[in-house]
């Protein structure tokens, strides 16, 4: 069932610190973090004015519990490549564009392309072999 943090099983694939993070301002604000300062520090103040880049990034409501949670810390982004691989798979394999579009989209060859969803097809066989 989801919250306003997300889907519980969304919040259970962010890494580490992120989970974390996910629980208290949501998912989406959470890897809207990531997005915008993949492996690097972000110093997080007591209280953001609404100009301020967590607030731009987040939202204002995000960025208050952001602050509430963590003021006055560092926090280390991760670049949750794992994860990000995972939601570019899962878009490239949901049938709605071209190999070519995909390919131009997310920087990759057509053969990459490809191979990401012909092993998404595979996967998907395997999956109802066992439980089909």
């Amino acid at each position: 069932m989801a919250d306003e943090n997300g889907p519980p099983e969304l919040l259970d694939l962010l890494p580490g610190e992120l989970r974390a993070i996910g629980a208290i301002i949501g998912v989406e604000a959470a890897l809207a973090l990531v997005e915008k300062w993949p492996g690097v520090p972000v110093y997080v103040p007591q209280k953001c004015g609404p100009d301020h880049p967590l607030v731009r990034a987040i939202g204002p409501t995000a960025a208050r519990k952001l602050c509430q949670a963590y003021a006055g810390e560092d926090i280390v982004m991760p670049v949750a490549a794992a994860w990000r691989r995972a939601m570019r798979n899962a878009l490239i394999t949901d049938g709605r564009h071209s190999q070519r579009t995909l390919a131009l989209a997310h920087r990759l060859t057509v053969r990459q392309i490809a191979n990401i969803q012909r092993a998404a097809r595979e996967e998907d066989e395997r999956q109802e072999r066992l439980f089909g």
